[in-house]
């Protein structure tokens, strides 16, 4: 028999696992109280809780109520007669477990012949299983819950929290109903129509999912809704996952307070793919968003996870709050019906975007210089907000932006204003000379032949106001002096650096996906390196020319965005 380390340091735990592996295993009399604890639903409980261990082990499952014990190893309920079902009838050990299919995943769908290829030699460079145990009695399943087991002899949870996903291999591969699949290989291929491109909960499946501590320590188990989250990222073979509580899978919210200082309870998580980020710096919005937590506007909290999907490995991902009106519910107490949520094009995400749009069409056609015009904005707009929000992208140089990735809300009252969201900030931190601010105040859209960007035409009319002027620039130089300082930031960056350093995280990364290039993530990190030591004084220095021009610009006749 082969014993895991957890439970080899003393003879105590040498003889508790002999003693257990006398008891006829399946539905047995209650199990002793060390075993009740590792129990995920009300009868049926294991000697070893899910987690980390450093070789293959001996699964011993009890049940304390009538019925027979049958398990899964692909995410399928328990079916007796089935070839992927299985009758526990004595002890199980993980060097016995195959999965009864494998996981191959579309690579790109860039043309008829690449979206068909398929990682069929890919290496999983961790073992897994995620074992779906179901009570059945007088033919129905009567309880069922998952133990999730990753064997490894260097791999113990590698400093970052983890995930584990149990979910019907069909619900993700299957042509006609797979999220995760290219579609139905047998009708005409159209780019932009695979069923990962897909959205509503027509396309949502049922899963349950574990968080696992630093330790490798379950700390919650829920069942939830899973789907494909994001735009871009969807055509990549690791995708972005939305996970959500609701009603129907036995959870409003999911009670757990994941992120320090996070809320006690949620009602979405976003797991974002290592994919989404530009040009190797996997981890850069994460970053940006830790480093603008003090700031005066909604920011989601966010870390590195790693996943594990039906106990393959699935690679790191960032663990995300969810930008949306149950994320104002969750921070603020408010009731999802009594906000607004619009995108910077007018588009309302929830409510309605008229007095946005009305204040918009306002500031393309008067003059803020003019006090009655700018004291309507203020009213309207929370300037003290939008200010942090401005200095934000434009020291982070935000090349997504301006526009894109612009999201606002405000609550239904007459007296509320309009606040910014800050989202999706992966194409940061490009080159610590950028001028990030004289790109947002002369930034057109070629496309349009070159038609002023609606946002920065709000920037510009925003700056012909002496007021505003003031407020901007002294805020700046106090963050700059603060939250953005270069002692701050480098801190930071270490902190970041350290983690994807150290225990090989970015390598099992890159052995199961490919991703990130080691020579592009070497080149980000080396950008970052300069950027955090340099970027505050740079960012000082071109602030200060910055708003010498605006002063002048300011005295010229004003010009209506047509």
């Amino acid at each position: 028999m082969k014993l895991n380390s957890r439970f080899t340091k003393s003879i105590k735990g040498k003889l508790f696992l002999v003693l257990i592996s006398l008891f006829i295993i399946g539905c047995s009399p209650s199990p002793p109280d060390e075993v009740k604890k590792n129990r995920y639903s009300e009868n049926i409980s294991s000697v070893l809780p899910s987690g980390f261990y450093t070789d293959d082990i001996d699964v011993n499952i009890y049940c304390s109520s009538k019925g027979s014990l049958f398990y899964t190893l692909n995410g399928k309920t328990p079916k007796p007669g089935t070839n992927y079902t299985y009758k526990i009838t004595e002890g199980l050990n993980t060097s016995d477990l195959e999965p009864t299919e494998g996981y191959l995943v579309p690579t790109t769908m860039d043309g008829f012949e690449e979206r068909y290829e398929t990682q069929e030699n890919v290496t999983m460079p961790i073992r897994g299983y995620s074992i779906k145990v179901a009570r059945i009695f007088n033919d129905s399943i009567h309880e069922s819950c998952v133990f999730n087991y990753i064997i490894d002899s260097e791999y113990e949870g590698k400093g970052i929290e983890s995930v584990m996903i149990n979910i019907n291999y069909d619900d993700l591969f299957d042509d006609k109903t797979g999220i995760y699949a290219i579609g139905d290989v047998l009708k005409e291929y159209q780019q932009g129509n695979e069923n990962y491109f897909k959205k509503g909960t027509k396309w949502e499946r049922a899963c349950e999912f574990q968080y696992l501590n630093k330790k490798g320590v379950v700390e919650y188990t829920a069942k939830s809704g899973l789907s494909i989250f994001g735009y871009i990222s969807r055509k990549h073979p690791q995708k972005s996952l939305k996970l959500s509580a609701k009603k129907k899978y036995g959870n409003k919210k999911f009670k757990h307070q994941f992120f320090q200082n996070g809320p006690q309870a949620c009602k979405r998580l976003i797991l974002r793919s290592a994919f989404s980020g530009w040009k190797g710096g996997i981890y850069q919005d994460c970053f940006v968003s830790e480093a603008c937590k003090d700031l005066n506007f909604e920011v989601g909290c966010q870390k590195p996870v790693s996943v594990f999907m039906n106990g393959e490995y699935w690679g790191i991902h960032f663990l995300t709050e969810k930008i949306d009106r149950f994320y104002l519910q969750d921070h603020f107490k408010l009731n999802t019906d009594s906000v607004h949520i619009v995108r910077d094009n007018g588009r309302s995400d929830n409510g309605k975007a008229d007095s946005y749009k009305a204040i918009k069409e306002f500031i393309k056609k008067n003059d803020l210089k003019i006090k009655s015009n700018y004291n309507h904005f203020c009213d309207e707009m929370d300037v003290d907000n939008m200010i942090d929000w401005y200095i934000a992208e434009t020291f982070f140089q935000n090349e997504d932006w301006p526009c894109n990735n612009t999201k606002l809300w405000k609550q239904k009252s007459d007296t509320a204003k309009w606040r910014n969201f800050l989202v999706d900030m992966d194409a940061t931190m490009i080159s610590d000379t950028l001028n990030a601010l004289n790109r947002f105040y002369n930034f057109t859209n070629l496309q349009f032949h070159n038609r002023r960007n609606r946002c920065s035409v709000i920037f510009q009319n925003l700056l012909r106001n002496v007021e505003f002027q003031e407020q901007f620039y002294n805020r700046y130089v106090a963050i700059l002096n603060n939250e953005f300082s270069s002692i701050k930031l480098n801190s930071l960056f270490k902190k970041y650096q350290e983690l994807f350093d150290r225990d090989n995280i970015l390598e099992l990364n890159q052995e199961r996906w490919d991703y990130p290039d080691s020579g592009d993530f070497e080149d980000a990190e080396d950008t970052r390196s300069d950027w955090v030591v340099k970027r505050q004084a740079i960012a000082l220095s071109q602030l200060k020319k910055f708003m010498k021009q605006v002063e002048v610009d300011a005295e010229l006749p004003f010009v209506k965005y047509l």
